[in-house]
This record gives C-alpha cells, structure tokens and sequence, in this order.
C-alpha cells in the first residue's frame, strides 16, 4: 500500500509538471504570469535629468482646441534652447497652413528629437515594420535625431515592452533611445532587440509642468535637462495601460520617460530561460509528490505554502536584481500538486461550489453573490439602512414600440437593449435590482460601501444615453426609441426582502419611490435624465446641471427640486439656454410670471413650453400663498 502511495505520488507530480511544461511551451496562460510579474514593480525615484512637459488641459483651455496652430510651437518652445534634449512626442506627418514657425523653431534650437511611427508590420515577424509616417521633409532636416514611438501591446491591453530598433524598409531606433543617446553622447547597448520596459511607478511619478507654463519659465531652468513634450489630457487619447498604472491610463510621453530613465541608468530587466523554467516546474511538482510520501497531509499543506512564500520572495530579490522569474508555473506547480494530492472529493467540492456560484450569479449581482459567500449568514430575511443612489430608467411609448413588433421581434429587442444597459451598469460596480418589463432598477452603496456613488450613478445615465444613440442605428425599422432615468439618493433599507419561501436582495423607501417619479417626470418635460436635489449637491461641479423645477410628486408630502443632467460639458449655446430658462425660473418661483414667459420664449423646448403654459395658467387663476410648488397629481 505503501509502494502504490509512492507511485501515485510520483505518477501524479510527474503529469502535473509535464502538463504545465507542455502548458508553458505554447505559451498558455502567459497573460496570467506577466500579471504577476506587475506586482513585482516598485518605486524607484525619477531622475531630475527628465522633465515632462505636459500637453494638458490647462494647455487646452489656455492655448485653445487641438491641434494647436503650429506657430504655437514657435512661441513656447525657444524658452528650451539650454535643454540637452528636447523630445516631441507629437505627430508632425502632414502639412498644415503654416509650417515655418515650426520649421524655424527646430533649426534654431537644434536639440529637438521627433518621432516616426510605423502603422503596418509584416505577418511573419512583428518588429518588421513595411509602413512609415515621418515628420515633414524640412524638419527631419533640421531635427536632432528621429526615433520610432511604437509601443507593444499585450493580449491584455498593457504596454510592457518596446522595440529599441524597428527594422523595416527604413530602420528606427525608439525614439526614448534616440533621445537617451543624445543625451549622454554616445550609442547605448541593450539586452536585446526588444526590451521589457522597467516602470519606475504609477503614472504622474515624474517632474512635469504645464506646456501653457513654459513662458513662466527662463532658459536656465532647463538646462543640461531631458525635456520631453506630449500629451497628458485623457481627451488626446494618447495614453496606455501599463503594470504600474494603479487604474489610471499612463501618458504615452511618460512612457517614453521610463524607457529613457531605463537605458540611462541599465536597469535592465531579463526573462528567465524556457529551460530554467521547466527545470523548476519538476523539481518543485517531484519535492510536493515525495512530500506526500513521507509526511501527514496535514504538513503538507505547511510545506506547500512554505513554497509560494519562499520562490515569491526569491521572485522579488531577482526581479530588483533584474531578472524576472516566471512566478505561474513554478507556483501553480506546487498548488496543483498539492490540491491533486490531496484527493478528489475536495476538487468535486470545489468545483461543486463554483458551479452554484455560476448558477447563483446569473439571477442576481455578482456582489451580492460574493457578499453571501464571505457572509452566508445573511441569506436570510431582514434589511440594513443604508445610504444609497437609487436609479430608475424606463422605455418611452413602448407599447407603440410593442405594437410594431410580434412577440419573437419585441423578446429580440428587449434582451439586446436590456443586455447593453445592464452591462454600464455592472461595469460601474452598480447593483442591478430587478427588470420591470422594460424599466431597469439600479443602486449603489449596497451591499458594500462606494465612495462618489452619486458621481458613479451620473456617469452610468450619460453612457446609457450614448450607447442607446449607436443603438438606435440598428433599430431602423422600429419607431423612435428614447428612455427615461431618474436618479435619487438618500436612505433606503436595503436587504431581503420578501417570504421565507423566496426572496429578493433589493432596496425600498421613500428615495426609492422618489427616483421611480423622477424617471417618469422626463415625459413631462421632454428630458432624459432628472436627478434629485440630493444628487444634485454632491457632484454638481462635475457636470452640466439644468434646473429645472420645484415640484411635489404624487404620494409625497415634501417638494424636491429637481435637476436635469445635461452632460460633463455643454457649448456656449447649451449654456446659454440654461442660464436663461433658469432666470425664467427663479421669476416663476418669485411668481413673477409674465417675466418668466418672456423668459421661457427665447428657448424651443418642452420643458420652457410646459412652464410657459403653467405660467399663463396661474395668471389666469392666481394662487393664494404661491410657494413656487407644482403638485404632480400622476406618476
């Protein structure tokens, strides 16, 4: 019996590591390891050699609307004659209507690197590029160097490494070696053609200052200086994910700057052999399969977890040292052995319980199933209060939309709508509650806290809005498609609620009830989106309110001013009707109403049309006590 232990164990780690080796040859879950691999990065402290000046949105607002005039260039960038380098991670592939500023600027300076870029690369090898975009002919002449701004892409969107030489019908070196040659004066070796970029942390991790700013500045503040020139506005879209992005999209120029840091300082980082890697697989999945051998499972377990601290923390000192270990395999080696070892009725648990989850999760949010699996005690009846945003959105004339389609057409429709809504939905952490025909109800702040759930919610109502526009260029044949969505916040008991037969995790309450009348509200005012005062307050200055109303909805006691959510931005004309339908407001609440009717007639909306009527209504029967209040008297 012993003899049989022994075998198994050695026949079982012996397939476990041919399996992950075989795995690792063709190059399976490669994703999951570089994953790991990101946790590895730590901080390092930028060199004050490097400056970012940063193409951002005070230098929008300032300078004005993208692409700038290239006379901008030549007003700004003579502050940087003292510069070493000057690296302009900026397009400069075409002709515009004058280009001698920037011409002239280049020739006199003559410290500006610029970059080219490849946009097609040959099927057979990736660093091949058979297509390239290069600045103007004048300023290739009088640029200081050029360097391709090609970065690589990983199946999982994250920039990681970079080609220091593109070949291709006209090599390139990068342009970050390119700037770091020039820097130091003489040409710099790497590892090899293609190099993982060693981040020296999140983005923002560099010295950087406004582009608008540089006329703040004297030539002297940046000499003997990299100074490197790009976008950092997130409307430029010219940003990446990268291991060290912490959430937040790096500037394509910061980019740059790791890389230029990284040659100038050598640290390099280097994968560990395919050979070295296989070799570890074996030892580790043969040590866990004779450990199961001698010692209780018990131990075993001890060891196996002795394994992934020890190769973790040898993991880290080699990464600092420069070589990055693959961590997935050598790890899930000792998992999988000792999982597999230690018998199959934990695996049928285990893959019993993930198939419930699956099972569970197609019915309800998936925060909600995670919460009751760290928290089983609360799959029972019962409530918490909690303070929530509350979302209610509803399809207009949908029994018009219903008469239009027979019944396999209409389940068609809803289900396409229905799926595209509810993944912005979930996308934002938000909890969807529960279908209502064609209505969604939506809350965050339940079951798990979220901090800026009002500004979250906004944001979900103005993306709902925009995916329903592209889809509504698939519903050619359908009657106008527009939705509704009210939005409140405030305390509501959260919980399940129901019989003890079958109940539902979902929120009620008054706010609740508020944010199901402010959806409905749209239809009288011809808006989409109306959100409670409450809403209103907390992020206000980060979106384009109208106000719109001082109202009661049917079954409250308490008036609620109530706001339409216009967007993040508005042009000046959007604005401009805003400002005067809300003067027209404050005269109707003043009871002014004849002001207000002047008012209101400047704008062509329903809602200044609902208003004005309302106005000549009240002139017509003026009210005792006029408190600016319009009772609603249906939903």
């Amino acid at each position: 019996m012993k003899s049989n232990r022994f075998v198994y164990s050695l026949a079982l780690s012996l397939f476990i590591a041919s399996s992950l080796s075989l795995f690792f040859l063709s190059g399976m879950f490669g994703t999951w390891d570089t994953k790991l691999t990101d946790r590895l990065f730590v901080r390092q402290p930028a060199t004050n050699d490097i400056l970012i000046v940063a193409i951002d949105d005070k230098s929008l607002q300032s300078i004005g609307r993208w692409p700038w005039n290239r006379s901008v260039y030549s007003e700004y960038l003579p502050v940087l004659s003292k510069a070493d380098v000057v690296g302009i991670d900026i397009a400069f592939f075409e002709k515009s209507g004058n280009d001698t500023p920037l011409i002239d600027v280049t020739r006199q300076l003559g410290n500006i690197v610029y970059p080219v870029e490849y946009t097609l690369f040959s099927s057979s090898e990736e660093m091949v590029g058979v297509n390239l975009l290069k600045p103007l002919p004048e300023i290739q002449e009088y640029a200081y160097g050029l360097g391709h701004i090609n970065l690589f892409t990983d199946q999982d969107g994250l920039v990681r490494s970079v080609a220091v030489t593109m070949n291709g019908t006209e090599p390139f070196d990068s342009f970050s070696k390119v700037v770091a040659e020039k820097f130091i004066g003489m040409p710099i070796g790497t590892p090899s053609q293609r190099i993982l970029i060693n981040f020296i942390g999140p983005p923002k991790s560099f010295n950087t200052i406004s582009f608008s700013d540089l006329k703040n500045h004297s030539p002297a503040d940046f000499e003997g200086k990299i100074v490197l020139i790009g976008a950092t506005s997130p409307d430029l879209h010219d940003d990446e994910l990268v291991p060290t992005s912490e959430g937040k999209l790096m500037p394509g120029v910061e980019i740059h700057a790791n890389i230029v840091q990284q040659m100038l300082t050598g640290r390099y980082l280097i994968p560990e052999s395919s050979t070295l890697v296989i070799i570890t697989i074996f030892i580790i999945s043969l040590a866990m399969g004779l450990a199961f051998y001698k010692i209780p499972v018990a131990l075993n377990a001890i060891l196996a977890v002795a394994i992934l601290i020890a190769y973790a923390l040898i993991s880290i000192n080699q990464f600092d040292n420069g070589m990055v270990l693959n961590m997935f395999y050598p790890l899930s080696a000792a998992v999988l052995s000792f999982f597999g070892l230690t018998g199959l009725y934990y695996a049928i648990e285990t893959r019993e319980k993930g198939r419930i989850k699956d099972a569970f999760g197609k019915y309800v949010s998936p925060l909600v199933v995670n919460e009751l699996l760290e928290h089983s005690e609360k799959l029972k009846l019962g409530g918490e209060n909690r303070h929530i945003v509350i979302m209610f959105s509803d399809i207009r004339n949908f029994t018009t939309i219903s008469e239009a389609l027979g019944p396999e057409r209409l389940v068609a429709f809803l289900n396409e709508y229905l799926t595209a809504m509810t993944s912005i939905v979930l996308a934002r952490k938000g909890l969807l509650d529960k279908y209502i025909g064609d209505a969604i109800m939506a809350f965050w702040g339940a079951p798990l806290d979220q901090d800026g759930k009002e500004e979250t919610a906004c944001n979900v109502a103005l993306e709902m809005m925009e995916k329903l526009k592209e889809l509504r260029k698939g519903w050619t044949r359908l009657p106008p498609v527009d939705i509704g969505i009210g939005l409140s916040e405030g305390k509501c008991v959260v919980g399940n609620i129901g019989s003890h037969e079958r109940f539902d995790y979902t929120a009620i309450g008054d706010r609740v009830n508020l944010a199901s009348r402010l959806e409905g509200l749209n239809k009288q005012y011809g808006t989409n989106i109306i959100v409670s005062e409450g809403v209103y307050e907390k992020v206000k200055g980060s979106f384009v309110f109208r106000k719109l109303d001082f109202v009661r909805v049917k079954g409250k006691k308490n008036p609620e001013r109530i706001f339409e959510l216009v967007g993040k931005t508005a042009d000046k004309r959007k604005r401009a009707e805003i400002e005067i339908y809300e003067r027209g407001l404050e005269k109707y609440l003043d009871g002014d109403f004849n002001g207000a009717i002047k008012e209101f007639s400047h704008i062509d909306d329903k809602a200044s049309h609902v208003l004005s009527e309302r106005c000549r209504a009240l002139k017509k029967n003026p009210p005792k006590g006029w408190d600016g209040v319009f009772e609603f008297s249906t939903k």
